[in-house]
């Protein structure tokens, strides 16, 4: 499978491949529970946590195993949040997080709408996909405008630790190669 580029860009924000100097700033939003609220790991207590995780992204996008940026507003170099794209077979699926101070500035959907306008343009890829927890009306809202339909619910599908060690709910938005 071709990689995608290490940097990709809109009039919005620019996303560049992650390395592991990126790893604390980015401990800004890993350790937050705004911000982690929703995801399907636990929130970072300490700094090592990121940089654990920083510190595998090269090995992965070598691999082609995942490809994680950090999204910087267009205007500046500040670290706004974090995207990753995983290819299985003929599927892509992502997901992403935004620092509290850029959410409803349209960066979200300016980087997811990237990674999807990529990901359609690849032979190879025949599904597009990404999930959310079904009270996570940001994500909602921005993975229906970035053009994935809503496919349904999973119930109690995924534990989001930050919330409960219960499986809750997960909303399912997806896109096929007859939609692109």
């Amino acid at each position: 499978m071709k990689h995608p580029p290490a940097v990709l860009a809109n009039d919005l924000v620019r996303l560049r491949r992650s390395t592991a100097a990126d790893a604390r700033s980015v401990f800004d939003a890993t350790s937050s529970d705004a911000v982690t609220h929703f995801m399907e790991w636990s929130r970072h207590t300490d700094v090592s946590e990121t940089e654990g995780f920083f510190s595998g992204c090269a090995a992965r996008w070598d691999s082609g195993d995942e490809f994680h940026w950090v999204i910087e507003p267009a205007n500046e170099r500040a670290i706004a949040g974090c995207i990753a794209l995983r290819v299985r077979g003929s599927t892509a699926d992502f997901g992403y997080f935004l620092l509290p101070m850029f959410w409803g500035k349209g960066l979200a959907l300016a980087a997811t709408s990237l990674i999807v306008g990529w990901a359609k343009r690849q032979p190879n890829i025949f599904r597009i996909c990404a999930t959310t927890d079904t009270e996570n009306t940001r994500s909602i809202a921005t993975l229906g405008r970035s053009g994935l339909a809503h496919e349904g619910t999973l119930r109690m599908a995924t534990i989001r630790p930050n919330i409960s060690t219960t499986p809750r709910d997960t909303a399912v938005f997806g896109l096929c190669r007859d939609d692109f």
